[in-house]
C-alpha cells in the first residue's frame, strides 16, 4: 500500500495568493504614473487622443441615430409642440458639427499617429508633478 508523503511542516499546497485589493492611494498614483508617461510621449499622447476621438465619434453617431428617429417621431406628429421639434432640430444640428469637427481632428491624429511625431518630454518627474497637481488637487482652505 503507497503511502502519500507529507509535506515539509509550513509548506502548503500550490495555491495561488489572493490578490490584494489595491488602495485608492496606490490607483490614484498609477492614475498619475500612466497619465505623465503617455503625456511626455507624442506619439503615446496622439494615440491616447485618437482613441478617444474614435470612441466620441462612435457615441455621437448612437446619438444622431436616435436623435434623428426622436425628431421623426415628433415632426411627424400632428399637434406636436413646435418647440420640442425646433430645440431637436438645434441639437441634432450642433451634434452633427461636432461630428464634422471630431472627424476632421480624427484624420489629423490618424496623420500624426502614421507618421514619425516621437518626442519624449524629459526629466518626467516634474510632469508627474504637474499630473499630480491636476488630477487631485489639494483640498481648498475653508
Amino acid at each position: 500500500m503507497s503511502r502519500r508523503k507529507k509535506r515539509p511542516h509550513g509548506m502548503k499546497k500550490d495555491r495561488p495568493k489572493a490578490k490584494r485589493t489595491p488602495t485608492e492611494a496606490e490607483l490614484d498614483e498609477a492614475l498619475v504614473q500612466d497619465t505623465a508617461a503617455v503625456f511626455s510621449c507624442a506619439f503615446e499622447t496622439a494615440a491616447d487622443f485618437l482613441r478617444q476621438c474614435q470612441k466620441d465619434l462612435d457615441e455621437l453617431d448612437t446619438g444622431l441615430t436616435f436623435g434623428r428617429l426622436a425628431l421623426e417621431i415628433w415632426a411627424g406628429h400632428p399637434g406636436a409642440p413646435e418647440s420640442l421639434v425646433a430645440v431637436l432640430r438645434d441639437y441634432l444640428d450642433v451634434r452633427r458639427r461636432l461630428l464634422d469637427d471630431l472627424t476632421a481632428i480624427e484624420r489629423r491624429l490618424e496623420a500624426l499617429t502614421a507618421g514619425e511625431v516621437h518626442m519624449h518630454i524629459d526629466p518626467i518627474e516634474p510632469l508627474r508633478d504637474l499630473v499630480r497637481k491636476r488630477l487631485f488637487p489639494p483640498p481648498a482652505d475653508t
